[in-house]
C-alpha cells in the first residue's frame, strides 16, 4: 500500500465524477470506559449512511461495513429518501450500494470485530474486487486497530494520520489549543495515575480560586469519564480523597482508577460565569492539507452529558468561535490531522456590556455528534455552507436544523413497530419534505425495538419553524403509545 491517508483531493468530494469506491466503516471507536456504560452503540454506525447521497454519481459505489442489527424499515426509509435527494431510481441506487454485516461481540467496536474475523475481511476485499479503483475508507474515528484494517485492506484512509491520534486526549486538545492561542482552564494533563491527579489537584487549588474542579479520562465522550470535584475535597489525603470522589451509580473506584492508568487524563478547574453557552465549531482538513469551515453549533447539554445540536450557533458569536476554531484546525492540519475534526468550547460572559470569553474544552477529531445531522442536512436540501454567514444556503432559503440522538426516549417505545413509526410521520406529512426542503429525518431507527429509542433531524427554514415540526413530532410518536 502506497500511502495510508488518502492524498486525492477530490475523490472524498460529493461532485466527484470520476470512477470510485467508498467503503464506509462506521464502527464507534469510543473509549473504553464509555463502551461499558453506553448501551447499544453498534446502532449508532447507521447514523452515516449519509453516503449514500454520494451515489449520485453513477460511477460511484458504496460499501457499508456495519455491525448485524440495522432494522430493515431504515433501509427502506434512507433508500426512499437518497433516492429523492439524488434524482436516482432505487434500482439504480442499489445496484451500487453494497453491504458487508459483521457479526456484534460484547463491547468491542466494529474494527476491533473485524480483525478477530478473517471471514469478514474476506468478504469485503471480494466486494472491493467488484467494484470500481479508485477505492478508499471512511472511518468513524481511526485509532492503530484501524489502520490495520486499512493496512490487511490494502486501502487508504480519510482521517489522521497516527502523528495526530494525540489531538483526540483530553491533555492532547490543550497542547493544541495552547498552541493555538486560545484560553484554556487551569490544570494539567499527561496524568497517568489517580494519585497523581490527587497530587496535581492540591498544586491547582493554590493556584486557582474556583469553588469546583474536573477530573477527565483522556480518551472518552459524551460527558462519560468525569467527575467534578468540591474545591475542599481537593485538599484531602489521598484515601479521603478517593473515598469523596462522585462516581456515577454502577461505577467503581477500582475501575476508574484502571481506567486512568489505561488512558491517563487531566484535572482542570470548572469554568463559572454568569452567562455560560456550549457551542461546538466544525472544519474539513482536506487531503492536500486545506482546513475548510463546515458548521457551528449550540449544543444541548444536561449537565456534561452531550443530548443533541442545534444549527446555526446564535450569530452573535457565530463567526468569533469560528475564527478561533480555525486556528486550532490549522495546528491539526500541520501534525497530519485530516478528515472531519470539531471542537468543544465555552464561551462565558458576566454582564452583557462584556464581550464573549472563548474557551478550548475538547477537540473530537472524527464524525462526531454532530457531523451526520449536518450532512444528512446539507445533502437533503441540496445546501452551500457560506463561511462568511456561518449558514447553509439552499434553493429555497437558509436551512437550519435541531436534532438528538434522544428525540424520543422512552421503554414503552420498544413496543412500538419501527414501520409502524415511519407510516404515522409519513401520513402525518411531517416527514421530511424534499420540495419544501422542511420536515423531520429519522436519522437513528434500529435501537427503537431493544432500548426505546430514536433520533431525529428536524430539519426547517427558520427557529419557529423548527420548534413546531419538533413538538408535533413528539406528540405524534408518543400518541402511537395508545394506538
Amino acid at each position: 500500500m502506497r500511502h495510508i491517508i488518502v492524498k486525492d483531493p477530490g475523490i472524498v468530494r460529493l461532485d466527484y465524477s470520476q470512477p470510485r469506491t467508498v467503503v464506509l466503516i462506521p464502527g464507534l471507536s469510543i473509549g473504553a470506559f464509555l463502551q461499558m456504560f453506553f448501551h447499544g452503540f453498534k446502532y449508532y454506525e447507521e447514523r452515516y449512511l449519509y453516503f449514500l447521497t454520494f451515489l449520485k454519481n453513477p460511477q460511484t459505489h458504496l460499501l457499508a461495513v456495519l455491525s448485524e442489527g440495522v432494522n430493515p424499515a431504515l433501509w427502506d426509509y434512507f433508500l426512499g429518501h437518497a433516492c429523492r435527494a439524488t434524482g436516482l431510481k432505487r434500482a439504480d441506487l442499489e445496484k451500487r450500494f453494497h453491504k458487508v454485516f459483521v457479526p456484534a461481540k460484547g463491547h468491542d467496536s466494529l474494527t476491533v470485530n473485524l480483525l478477530r474475523d478473517p471471514k469478514a475481511l474476506k468478504k469485503i476485499k471480494d466486494e472491493i474486487k467488484k467494484c470500481p479503483k479508485p477505492a478508499y475508507i471512511e472511518f468513524w474515528r481511526v485509532k492503530k486497530e484501524e489502520v490495520k484494517v486499512a493496512k490487511k485492506l490494502g486501502l487508504p484512509y480519510y482521517s489522521l494520520a497516527p502523528s495526530a491520534f494525540f489531538v483526540n486526549t483530553k491533555s492532547g486538545a490543550r497542547k493544541i489549543f495552547k498552541q493555538s492561542k486560545i484560553n484554556i482552564a487551569k490544570g494539567f494533563g499527561d496524568l497517568r495515575s489517580l494519585s497523581q491527579a490527587h497530587l496535581a489537584l492540591q498544586k491547582l487549588i493554590k493556584i486557582s480560586k474556583a469553588p469546583y474542579f474536573l477530573i477527565k479520562l483522556n480518551d472518552e465522550g459524551g460527558g462519560a469519564g468525569i467527575l467534578k470535584l468540591e474545591r475542599k475535597q481537593c485538599s484531602l489525603d489521598y484515601k479521603r480523597f478517593c473515598e469523596a470522589l462522585p462516581l456515577p451509580p454502577g461505577q467503581s473506584l477500582k475501575l476508574f482508577e484502571k481506567y486512568f492508568v489505561l488512558e491517563g487524563g487531566v484535572v482542570e478547574e470548572f469554568i463559572e460565569a454568569k452567562e455560560v453557552l456550549s457551542p461546538s465549531v466544525q472544519f474539513e482538513i482536506t487531503p492536500d492539507g486545506k482546513v475548510l469551515p463546515i458548521a457551528t453549533h449550540e449544543q444541548i447539554l444536561e449537565g456534561t452529558d452531550y443530548l443533541g445540536t442545534h444549527f446555526p450557533a446564535p450569530a452573535n458569536y457565530r463567526s468569533a468561535i469560528q475564527k478561533v476554531g480555525l486556528r486550532a484546525a490549522k495546528i491539526m492540519a500541520k501534525y497530519g490531522a485530516r478528515g472531519f475534526v470539531a471542537m468543544d468550547l465555552l464561551i462565558t460572559r458576566n454582564k452583557k456590556s462584556e464581550p464573549w470569553k472563548i474557551w478550548g474544552i475538547e477537540i473530537n477529531a472524527r464524525k462526531g455528534g454532530a457531523n451526520h445531522t449536518h450532512f444528512w442536512a446539507k445533502y437533503l436540501t441540496h445546501a452551500r455552507y457560506n463561511a462568511k454567514r456561518g449558514v447553509l444556503e439552499s434553493g429555497t432559503g437558509d436551512i437550519c436544523y435541531k436534532a438528538s440522538e434522544q428525540f424520543v426516549n422512552e421503554p414503552w417505545l420498544r413496543k412500538i413497530p419501527a414501520v409502524k413509526l415511519i407510516k404515522a410521520l409519513k401520513e402525518s406529512k411531517l416527514d421530511f419534505d424534499h420540495a419544501k426542503q422542511r420536515g423531520v429525518f429519522i436519522h437513528l431507527l434500529s435501537p427503537i425495538k431493544t432500548y426505546g429509542k430514536i433520533g431525529a433531524t428536524v430539519i426547517g427554514h427558520s427557529e419557529r419553524e423548527i420548534d413546531r415540526y419538533w413538538d408535533s413530532a413528539q406528540k405524534l410518536v408518543r400518541k402511537l403509545k395508545k394506538s
